[in-house]
């Protein structure tokens, strides 16, 4: 089993040698198109947009927004039988009626 192991190993690696010398770059400028390195802060800004952008619309997921009853809520629950009756009849009626109106 040890020998089978270290003879593919060894054939991999040996590929892998054989392909990094195959694909060395030359220093010819005439036989390897010019590759920039770096890009400029407005495209990058552009990409960085755009990949946000897109992600919000394929994810599916809703972009979510402020509850402007989230405050309220957290008082409900709060007290124990606010966030019963909550459960029960809905949490506007039951702030309402402990509370009084929003």
């Amino acid at each position: 089993m040890n020998t089978l192991t270290l003879l593919s190993f060894l054939a991999v690696a040996a590929l892998c040698l054989c392909r990094a010398d195959d694909s060395a770059p030359s220093n010819s400028a005439k036989e390897s198109p010019s590759v920039e390195a770096f890009i400029s802060k407005r495209d990058s800004a552009e990409l960085v947009k755009r990949h946000r952008r897109d992600y919000n619309r394929l994810s599916g997921a809703a972009v979510p927004t402020k509850d402007p009853f989230e405050p309220y809520r957290e008082v409900c629950e709060l007290s124990p039988q606010c966030d019963e009756l909550a459960d029960q009849i809905g949490f506007h009626e039951a702030y309402r009626r402990f509370y009084g109106p929003l």
